[in-house]
């Protein structure tokens, strides 16, 4: 297996130093781009990164973090060949979106899912697994803690109804092809992981 992912990750071109990335805060933020550029897709990698970039640069403005975004793109290409490439200014107003909503507050995904974990407030849906009922279920409690718009990664929906990634990313897309989410995300170089109840979701 080739490195040179990481060899992208931790040699930061001197624009980080221009854009005031120095020290500790650069250490911390290569470390958190080797983290998250195993993940695939690059959205779910994206947002993973703007969760850390929210501890570890805090103050810091998003648009001042341009540079991480260029190396985490790098990084992530050259760690997995022959995927599309990233377009670099969707992935920098994704990443201030990402890093936006991170900073709002509370994570409503913890609520969602304890107030889903009761398989008799499932939807009754015929003919769909209870997988399927469990994940709507988790996306109607997170549509109505966020207001409406809501986020919910593959990984995650993966963990909270017992499955694996690819199984997570089947249901989601059922879910959008039934009708019961829409994505919502503004760009479209990958697929948007930001939904909201579609109209037979209510």
């Amino acid at each position: 297996m080739s490195f040179a992912w990481r060899i992208a990750a931790n040699q930061p071109s001197k624009e980080w130093m221009a854009w005031g990335i120095l020290g500790r805060m650069a250490r911390d933020l290569q470390a958190a781009i080797i983290e998250t550029v195993e993940t695939v897709p690059p959205r779910e990698s994206l947002f993973q990164l703007a969760t850390r970039v929210k501890r570890i640069a805090d103050g810091k403005e998003a648009h001042n973090l341009e540079p991480v975004v260029r190396t985490w793109a790098e990084a992530w290409e050259t760690r997995h060949p022959g995927r599309p490439s990233i377009d670099i200014s969707a992935a920098i107003a994704e990443f201030e979106t990402y890093l936006r909503r991170a900073r709002k507050g509370r994570n409503p995904l913890p609520d969602a899912i304890a107030q889903a974990a009761d398989p008799a407030t499932w939807p009754q849906i015929d003919g769909e697994s209870e997988r399927l009922r469990h994940l709507l279920a988790i996306c109607q409690r997170l549509a109505a803690l966020n207001g409406g718009t809501f986020f919910i990664a593959s990984t995650t929906a993966a963990k909270a109804v017992g499955c694996s990634q690819r199984g997570a990313l089947y249901l989601l897309r059922r879910l959008v092809g039934c009708g019961f989410i829409t994505p919502t995300g503004k760009y479209t170089w990958r697929q948007s992981p930001f939904y909201k109840l579609g109209p037979n979701g209510v």
